[in-house]
């Protein structure tokens, strides 16, 4: 049954910022936003945010925009992930115009960041006084960009509220653009709407993942898509105590984030499959004193493919931390959706089919005997990522025939539904492609989300991008598959990221592997560049039935990734091509 949002007792009239005035209001000494820093190495607290505080320095914000923009201009976020970062997307939304998530200059991402600022052509960027000396040295060095002002939110007083006036919102207008975190070399900003916010944030309190008296702590950047919606707007719309710390600083040390749990005693957070991983391989033996998980009411594994190997362990390895049983649910979305589609919840549980591989190769799921570890040659573990989220429509569609086709059928996921976005932004021929599609039988628009996938009793397995498959002698084989087997052999102690993907042989499709490898811990494990390479190709011939052409050992942070952390495979296929990979050798 399809819960609809027009018989719910969401109130669609109301925008974000008229939600976070009445919660000023009511509750103005609320704490809304903590940012929990580690300098040093020790924990430390910055100053919070009260609900009345952030609607002040919102204010603030907007106002000095009022007096430069005029509605729909692009403002970009070029803000460190602290309390500025809060204010300043509050305050686009308070003036009226469209905040571009992004992040401070760096090396790395200097060349996505460029990319960003010329296809969206933003007038203005809100930086800090710390910040502003690094973003106007990035700004001399990119002589097109349409920037006129560089604008430091701390530094504008509060009194400059008082000139605020509050903006007429349609809820179909645009309120930010989300830039996508692919592997494309032109980024896509998703234009999202305030009724796909309103949505978004419905859809989340039906699910029960929040509630006013929660406390929600995540260290997902927001400039991503996960970020920002989980920890920034669906926080603030029921109320919620939002705790963050940095990427960086849970990269760092994974401890850090269980310790913001145990200190605020969380109640809901949420991460990618390697964070899961990461803590388990991390956080051991002495390291889990101190730690307390039982308030931890819901733990939502996504943005990444969810590994059900990785939700085991986890539960198990936390467990003495009293990590409650049922806490941990799976979701599938996409940032085109307002992120959400499917969910599953904690009450249900982990819901993991066991299918058989060579079926899914030929388009079919077909159940197969649960193996006694995480995966055999035969069978298949996927997690399920639940059901539709109220008022989600969801097809599974032969891409080619464009055909719905019926359940235990592999084919790709189309959505449709209030949360999807607008389109992107000045991109008519991808709007058409992506949010365009209809099928044979005229009905549409929907989403072509390009991941392929299934549905069993009304749950949704998702197995790979469309672009990624592999395909060899005519059976499909999933990148992800292949990674995960190489990621559970016995040369995994000392590997970082695999990336599987096929090229031309001249004679067909040849695999391809990739693995990072650590040379101390390779050592440490007595594995050679031989004995790597030699499991490599048995794991993937045993469990796949497939040939691996090359095997190519590299160095640690190598391998392209997304702003979430996936591997960018294209990216890493174009690498191989152009002899760009360096090789590892530690002999």
């Amino acid at each position: 049954m399809t819960i609809s949002l027009e018989a719910s007792d969401v109130d669609l009239s109301e925008s974000m910022v008229d939600v976070l005035r009445r919660l000023a209001r009511h509750d103005p000494a609320a704490p809304a936003f903590t940012f929990v820093e580690f300098g040093g190495g020790r924990r430390s607290e910055s100053a919070a945010l009260t609900f009345g505080e952030l609607d002040l320095r919102a204010r603030a914000v907007a106002a000095e925009l009022q007096a430069l923009t005029v509605p729909g201009d692009r403002v970009a976020l070029l803000l460190p992930q602290d309390a500025s970062y809060v204010v300043a997307f509050f305050g686009c939304l308070y003036a009226g115009v469209l905040a571009v998530p992004l992040f401070p200059p760096d090396g790395r991402q200097a060349e996505r960041l460029r990319s960003v600022l010329a296809d969206c052509g933003p007038r203005y960027v809100l930086s800090t006084v710390a910040g502003r000396e690094s973003v106007d040295a990035f700004l001399d060095e990119f002589p097109d960009h349409t920037v006129q002002q560089v604008i430091p939110v701390d530094e504008i007083p509060a009194g400059v509220a008082e000139q605020w006036h509050p903006p007429e919102v349609d809820l179909d207008q645009v309120a930010y653009l989300q830039y996508t975190s692919g592997s494309t070399s032109r980024p896509a900003g998703v234009r999202v709407t305030h009724r796909n916010i309103v949505t978004a944030c419905w859809q989340t309190r039906h699910r029960g993942g929040f509630s006013r008296n929660g406390v929600v702590v995540s260290w997902l950047p927001f400039f991503h898509d996960l970020g920002l919606v989980v920890g920034l707007l669906m926080s603030a719309s029921v109320g919620a105590h939002a705790v963050h710390l940095t990427a960086w600083a849970f990269v760092q040390d994974p401890r850090r984030w269980l310790d913001v749990i145990t200190r605020y005693r969380g109640t809901y957070t949420a991460a990618p499959n390697f964070a899961l991983d990461l803590c388990v391989r991390r956080v051991t033996g002495d390291r889990k004193q101190g730690l307390d998980l039982s308030s931890l009411k819901d733990l939502l594994s996504g943005g990444e493919q969810v590994r059900p190997a990785s939700m085991a362990e986890f539960e198990a390895a936390f467990a003495v931390c009293g990590l409650p049983e049922h806490t941990q649910a799976a979701g599938y979305g996409l940032a085109e959706a307002t992120l959400g589609v499917t969910s599953s919840t904690p009450v249900k549980g982990r819901i993991v089919g066991h299918f058989d591989r060579d079926a899914l190769g030929r388009g079919h799921a077909l159940t197969a005997d649960p193996p006694t570890g995480s995966s055999t040659a035969d069978c298949l573990p996927l997690t399920s990522c639940g059901t539709p989220l109220p008022d989600v429509e969801l097809r599974i569609v032969d891409p080619y025939g464009r055909q719905a086709l019926p359940p235990g059928r592999v084919g790709e996921v189309w959505v449709r539904g209030p949360n999807v976005a607008d389109g992107y932004w000045a991109r008519p021929d991808r709007d058409a492609e992506v949010f365009g599609a209809h099928l044979a039988d005229g009905t549409g628009p929907w989403l072509r989300t390009g991941d392929l996938g299934f549905q069993r009793d009304g749950e949704l397995f998702i197995t790979g991008r469309r672009k990624d498959l592999i395909i060899v002698d005519g059976r499909n084989h999933y990148p992800d598959d292949i990674e995960a087997t190489i990621m559970e052999s016995p040369a995994a102690a000392a590997l970082g990221r695999a990336a599987a993907f096929a090229v031309d042989s001249g004679d067909g499709e040849s695999l391809v592997v990739v693995a990072e490898v650590h040379p101390a811990k390779a050592r440490a494990e007595a594995l050679t560049v031989e004995s790597i390479e030699r499991t490599v190709r048995e794991r993937v011939a045993a469990h796949h039935g497939l040939a691996t052409g090359t095997v190519v050992l590299t160095r640690p942070g190598t391998i392209p990734r997304t702003s979430s952390g996936k591997v960018r495979r294209r990216s890493c296929r174009d690498l191989f091509l152009s002899g760009g990979l360096p090789k590892q050798d530690w002999s």
